[in-house]
C-alpha cells in the first residue's frame, strides 16, 4: 500500500510538531519522495483490522493556496494510466 499522507515538503517548515504516522497493529513503513516531490509511505497491510493515523500542527494563514493549472491537463479512468496492466482496454475520457 502507498499513502500520501503526510505534509508536503514545502510546508515542513511550518510544522509546530512532525506529522509521524502511525499504525495499530504495528507495521514497517518505508518513507520516500515520489517524482512530484511528495512523501509517499509504502506498507504491507496484513490480514484483517489495519489502523493507519497521524497528528500533527501547522502554523497556516487560513487562505487558499495557488498553483498552476496546465492547459492540457485531463482526467483519465484508471485504465489509461501507464502500468495499469490494461493499456490496450481504454475507458471513456473524462474531460
Amino acid at each position: 500500500m502507498i499513502l500520501t499522507l503526510s505534509v508536503h515538503y514545502s510546508r515542513v517548515s511550518d510544522l509546530i510538531r512532525p506529522d509521524y504516522m502511525l499504525t495499530e497493529p504495528s507495521v514497517p513503513i518505508v518513507s520516500y519522495r515520489d517524482g512530484f516531490g511528495n512523501w509517499c509511505s509504502r506498507l504491507v497491510a496484513p490480514a484483517g483490522k489495519l489502523r493507519i493515523s497521524t497528528d500533527t500542527v501547522i502554523n497556516d494563514s487560513g487562505a487558499p493556496d495557488t498553483f498552476a493549472v496546465v492547459a492540457t491537463s485531463q482526467i483519465r479512468v484508471i485504465t489509461q494510466l501507464p502500468g495499469s496492466g490494461d493499456e490496450g482496454q481504454r475507458g471513456s475520457e473524462l474531460t
